[in-house]
């Protein structure tokens, strides 16, 4: 799944590059790459759409993956609790929407047994709970996350496989959530206002033209019957 939101990630950042450099290019330069009379004569338009492709794009990566986590995180709230032991933790590194900076957060490896069977897991949370501060998360993995360490941990009855030690809804699941429905929101409006009125600019240039020479006829006109 993981890999899938990284294509699709990088799909929207390909779109919105593409899209900047087709507002950023020259009109001439622009009327040499696409064929006269082509839909995609419009360079306005045509850099809009491909913007908001990609940002739209990203809206649903981030809906979908935020949906998961607050459904998991509900779900885990109701979940059963046993005693599960830590194996080992580690230190990863993420990157961040908002800063090109690295956060990090903890992934604990820790066992438990459900139902009479041993099982494995490596939840922490339904949701991204990292720190720009790798001293502090690299102190709470040695305070509460050293090898042979006693955790509560919560297990899915339905399938004793999945389990996580900090149940509910993260706020940073809300939050990406909100963030990509508005992503998706600005994109649909912005992509319906293009598809209605995709050649807006040359439209209201012949209108322009067109109120421009009725003025002309009519000073000539006037001119005509004053000569006469």
């Amino acid at each position: 799944m993981s890999a899938l939101y990284g294509i699709g990630f990088g799909a929207a950042l390909l779109l919105m590059l593409a899209g900047l450099v087709a507002f950023l290019l020259s009109e001439s330069m622009w009327r040499t790459m696409t064929k006269r009379g082509s839909r995609w004569a419009n360079q306005a338009s045509t850099a809009g759409a491909l913007l908001f492709c990609g940002l739209g794009l990203s809206g649903v990566g981030l809906l979908v993956g935020s949906a998961s986590d607050v459904v998991h995180g509900w779900r885990s709230t109701h979940w059963v609790e046993t005693e599960a032991i830590v194996e080992h933790a580690r230190t990863v590194e993420v990157s961040q929407i908002r800063s090109s900076n690295p956060a990090f957060r903890i992934e604990p490896t820790y066992r438990y047994r459900f139902d009479g069977r041993a099982h494995t897991a490596s939840t922490l949370a339904f949701g991204n709970l990292a720190s720009p501060n790798r001293d502090e998360v690299e102190r709470e993995i040695a305070e509460h996350f050293s090898p042979g360490t006693a955790v509560r941990a919560f297990v899915n009855p339905a399938n004793p496989a999945q389990a996580v030690l900090r149940p509910g809804v993260q706020a940073t699941a809300l939050i990406f959530g909100a963030l990509g429905a508005a992503f998706l929101a600005i994109s649909l409006w912005q992509l319906i206002a293009l598809a209605k009125d995709w050649n807006g600019d040359a439209v209201e240039k012949r209108s322009k033209e067109k109120t421009k020479q009725r003025r002309a006829a009519i000073k000539a006109a006037r001119r005509d019957s004053r000569a006469g």
